[in-house]
């Protein structure tokens, strides 16, 4: 393969990712589109019932909460009554401010996805207002049941596995609790690094790794090291499900998390020590229960992973106030920072999308099943 100051004498060539670009692009946005409309088709096709039984659901709901119960007195209709109205009134300008409020404040870009994320959201909540209006309060009172047992003697206990589990508890607590402390002092120190170099002028995006404290070899393979783990972890999990494709998925990712920190260290130099790379942010990405978010995350390993094969990608281009040819490397992430309002809105929406639909699916499938 030329090296790259062996293309100057050609300052038109261009590389296959840079020349389609937008091709990859269009594909990219469109996968998680496509994902989304088919999960939900799927599931309606599977269940048609379940449509009907929602707007029938909520409409009895609605009904209920507007007129009088055969065993209430007029004095505690009254008083239910003004309550649902000052309740609806209040979500109804909530919700109507919240639509509107981004479209004031943000540009139309960002305004319009965040804008139908907030409508998928308020319909999910106004679908499932019954459900949510039972569950929320349980599962309080089941986390804080959670939290007080797991710091004290159970009464079925013997003496001795009691401060056993208790002394297990508090150990993970608080290895949780150093775990989150390190990365928010990481994100802080790196956050303030690049805060820095900006208002001297020297700051670019794909510098902010360079910003992360303590990143040794041992350091970076214990991070990717992490991550590998956790989706190796994952993939037992889901083969235990039965999710074979999920499982493959994190399995993958799994040996990925192993090998990338390899080939970065086997290809690392003086000029070019070992560091993270946007791969370890598609392996963590790649660890959301979203497919939404897995897409992006495989995406962004992918081409990360395809650097080995493809080290040089990207254009030559024009510097005219230095009066030189540079080399501008175009891969996907370049793809995502040249169009974040557009990815962020795809993305995002989609997300919430399949947020708010699997919330609704799979209580009523379970119910269906089990009821």
């Amino acid at each position: 393969m030329m090296r790259i100051n062996q293309r100057a004498s050609n300052p038109n060539f261009s590389t296959f990712m840079w020349y389609h670009r937008h091709i990859f692009m269009s594909l990219s946005l469109a996968l998680p589109i496509v994902l989304q409309i088919g999960s939900i088709a799927i599931k309606v096709f599977k269940h048609p019932e379940i449509i009907s039984n929602k707007i029938f659901n909520f409409k009895q709901f609605v009904i209920s909460s507007f007129t009088r119960n055969a065993n209430e007195t007029e004095e505690q209709f009254k008083k239910r009554l003004i309550k649902n109205v000052i309740l609806v009134s209040s979500l109804v300008l909530g919700i109507s401010t919240c639509v509107s409020l981004p479209f004031v404040v943000l540009p139309m870009s960002f305004a319009i996805p965040l804008a139908l994320s907030i409508i998928f959201l308020s319909g999910e909540l106004l679908l499932n207002a019954k459900r949510y209006s039972e569950e929320i309060p349980a599962k309080w009172i089941k986390a804080k049941t959670f939290i007080k047992e797991s710091f004290t003697p159970k009464p079925d206990e013997t003496s001795q596995a009691a401060t056993i589990r208790i002394a297990r508890n508090i150990a993970i607590a608080t290895v949780g609790a150093a775990a989150i402390i390190t990365v928010a002092f990481a994100l802080q120190h790196m956050i303030a690094g690049a805060l820095a170099a900006k208002a001297a002028g020297s700051f670019s995006i794909w510098e902010l790794q360079n910003f992360l404290p303590g990143q040794t070899v041992f350091m970076v393979f214990l991070e990717y090291g992490i991550l590998g783990l956790a989706h190796g972890a994952l993939a037992i999990k889901k083969f235990k499900e039965g999710k074979n494709i999920e499982a493959l998925f994190h399995l993958v990712n799994c040996i990925l998390g192993f090998y990338f920190p390899t080939y970065y260290f086997l290809h690392s130099t003086t000029k070019a020590p070992m560091r993270i790379h946007h791969s370890f942010l598609g392996l963590l990405i790649s660890l959301a229960p979203f497919k939404t978010l897995k897409v992006y995350g495989a995406l962004t390993t992918v081409d990360s992973f395809a650097y080995a094969f493809f080290p040089h990608r990207g254009h030559w281009e024009y510097n005219r106030k230095l009066d030189f040819w540079r080399w501008s490397s175009s891969d996907f992430q370049n793809l995502v920072l040249d169009n974040k309002s557009l990815y962020a809105g795809v993305f995002g929406t989609t997300t919430v999308a399949e947020f708010a639909s699997s919330r609704s699916f799979s209580k009523d499938l379970l119910f269906k099943k089990t009821g």
